[in-house]
């Protein structure tokens, strides 16, 4: 019989509730932020995926190998979801119509911030969260790409 190695047991994750802070105007990080996502909505919302110039884009990756590649739907999901069609931008591709929202929410909230509002939630440094997390965000990409690579 082969003896498998104790693996120590992981220690529970506390949240604390998220709490109100007093936040300093948005720095240039922020700004860029807000600019980003103001500049993606605009262009999303132009965007027309019958436009046969579109057709000029194609994915590298996926014309040298066959196989969608990470980014494969991307574009459709930001054009979708700025026109307001969740599901259709979910099905094009999940993660990046998730990181979509959330660019989009994060570029109101930066406006919000620069027109004066100075209350923001207290939030873990990203860096600290994505350490902690890594093995579940690389699931999740992965479980990703397998969506987009199985409905193609």
């Amino acid at each position: 019989m082969i003896a498998l190695p104790q693996l120590p047991i992981a220690e529970p994750v506390t949240v604390a509730s998220p709490r109100w802070v007093r936040a300093r105007a948005p720095g240039l990080l922020q700004l860029a932020i807000a600019l980003t996502g103001a500049l993606s909505f605009t262009v999303a919302a132009k965007v027309d995926l019958a436009d046969p110039r579109l057709l000029l884009f194609a994915c590298p990756f996926r014309s040298l190998t066959g196989i969608p590649c990470f980014g494969c739907g991307a574009t459709h999901a930001f054009v979708h979801l700025a026109h307001g069609d969740l599901f259709l931008a979910i099905g094009a591709n999940p993660l990046w119509a998730m990181a979509a929202a959330i660019l989009w929410a994060c570029a109101l909230f930066q406006f919000a911030r620069f027109l004066g509002l100075r209350w923001t939630l207290a939030l873990p440094p990203l860096e600290a969260l994505v350490r902690r997390h890594r093995t579940s965000l690389f699931a999740l990409a992965a479980a990703n790409w397998a969506f987009v690579a199985l409905r193609s």
